[in-house]
């Protein structure tokens, strides 16, 4: 029996293996190395969706989960720990006797200008978020279109009031971006995959026992420090990696409930017997080994023809980019360009706008032969990129400032020069390279005039 066990094993029973027992130490390895990253990014929307989230979750612990007087005054005392950290950095706002220690951390100095005049990085996002809820009353259905807020922003931005240096192309909010660049219908999709989301949670929650409700309750946590972070900030590759593994989680606790409900009740998925017949026959077939094998051969062949119709396009057109900075002959340069808006026509104002800038800087160097040929390309490039993107401005001021100085060898191209800085006006009437194209070309416009007839090739270049 149970004693002759013992005895053949030493004297007692020894414990099963439990091999999650030596991922402990992983576990907790990556929470601190995760914690000291966040430290070192000085990011303070990351913090304030962590902090959001501790809260959120020793509220809950305390009202749902401690089931002891003694476990909900630890969690009142987390609580307590929490608040005197707030009121700590309310301190050192009002005093200066905390300087040297909220100086010894970017992290920590950070944090101690929120809301002074000195954060001026807060003050210009809160602008752009101003901006782009302007601009949604401008388009409230649809939007100015995806990744489109930096045409939205132009618009309602103003330069000389503001002095922000910064061009937002993202609004540095989620939800803000969302509304402005997809409108309410765009703004009502995000939300909803969320309240999906929440909703398989709460689910979870109330299914779970155990350690297994606690994770679900810390996976919550997790969501909610990301919705908060995204109020102040917006989706890179890395953020969208973790929300999709959050989005996956929660669909994949769904999918268990009603695979748990089917098999309480028996029942099977309301639809026709026929369908269900049908259903039945393909469930089996796909279960087949000839049939695994045909559709993972043909799921791999469509990623690889997705990656090189996508990543492989947009990396090449990168790469010719890339060839076109280096000292090279302008023929050369004008190549790589031209190879880059080919490659990729779906990304093709990046390159424009660069050649642009590139043409600009070259023109003392190119011969006449060179400078027609510089000119017919980047009046193409003007066009074909307003036809792409109407709205893009930051092209147009980029195409006005090269015709401008491309004037100083020939005045008539001050005209096509004033015909992009009436556009770039119009698109984004007070932004900084905007103005800055008007200012320019006043100033030549008043220069050309004391010359009278000829052209600028034959006289001296304006200071």
């Amino acid at each position: 029996g149970e004693r002759a066990r013992r005895r053949r094993g030493g004297g007692r029973a020894r414990p099963a293996f439990d091999p999650t027992a030596y991922l402990r130490p992983v576990w907790i390895a990556a929470v601190v190395l995760s914690l000291w990253a966040l430290w070192e990014t000085a990011s303070r929307g990351a913090v304030a969706g962590l902090g959001v989230a501790a809260a959120g979750l020793i509220v809950f612990y305390a009202v749902r989960g401690a089931r002891t007087p003694r476990a909900r005054k630890a969690a009142y005392a987390m609580l307590a720990a929490l608040a005197a950290v707030i009121l700590l950095f309310i301190a050192a706002r009002t005093t200066s006797a905390l300087d040297p220690i909220m100086q010894s951390s970017r992290m920590l100095a950070r944090l101690s200008i929120v809301g002074d005049a000195a954060d001026r990085s807060l003050r210009g996002r809160i602008i752009a978020i101003g901006a782009g809820a302007t601009a949604f009353s401008d388009r409230p259905l649809l939007g100015w279109g995806p990744d489109n807020f930096l045409s939205a922003w132009g618009r309602h931005f103003d330069y000389e009031e503001t002095g922000i240096e910064t061009r937002f192309d993202r609004a540095h909010s989620k939800i803000v971006e969302e509304m402005t660049t997809k409108g309410a219908l765009g703004l009502a999709a995000y939300m909803s995959v969320w309240a999906a989301m929440a909703w398989a949670l709460i689910r979870a929650y109330g299914r779970r026992r155990g350690l297994d409700r606690a994770f679900i309750a810390i996976i919550g946590a997790a969501m909610t420090a990301y919705f908060t972070q995204n109020l102040f900030l917006f989706d890179n590759p890395a953020s969208t990696l973790q929300f999709s593994l959050l989005a996956a989680f929660a669909a994949s606790e769904e999918m268990r409930a009603r695979a748990g409900e089917t098999r309480e009740t028996g029942a099977k998925p309301s639809r026709s017997r026929r369908a269900s017949d049908a259903g039945s026959r393909l469930r089996s077939a796909l279960r087949s080994a000839p049939a695994g094998i045909a559709l993972s051969a043909g799921v791999a062949a469509l990623m690889l023809a997705l990656v090189f119709a996508v990543n492989m396009r947009i990396y090449a057109a990168s790469l010719a980019v890339r060839q076109a900075e280096y000292q090279i002959q302008w023929e050369a340069r004008a190549h790589f360009f031209q190879d880059a808006i080919e490659t990729f026509p779906g990304l093709a104002n990046y390159p424009r706008k660069l050649m642009a800038f590139d043409l600009s800087n070259s023109l003392n160097e190119m011969s006449d032969a060179e400078f027609a040929q510089a000119v017919e390309i980047a009046a193409a490039a003007g066009a074909d990129g307003a036809a792409d993107e109407p709205t893009d401005w930051v092209l147009e001021a980029g195409m006005a400032s090269f015709f401008q100085r491309a004037s100083t060898r020939d005045r008539t191209l001050l005209e096509t020069a004033a015909a992009h800085v009436a556009r770039a006006l119009t698109l984004a009437p007070r932004s900084k390279e905007s103005l800055g194209a008007q200012r320019e070309q006043e100033r030549l416009e008043k220069f050309f005039a004391n010359f009278g007839g000829g052209t600028a090739s034959a006289e001296p270049a304006p200071p």
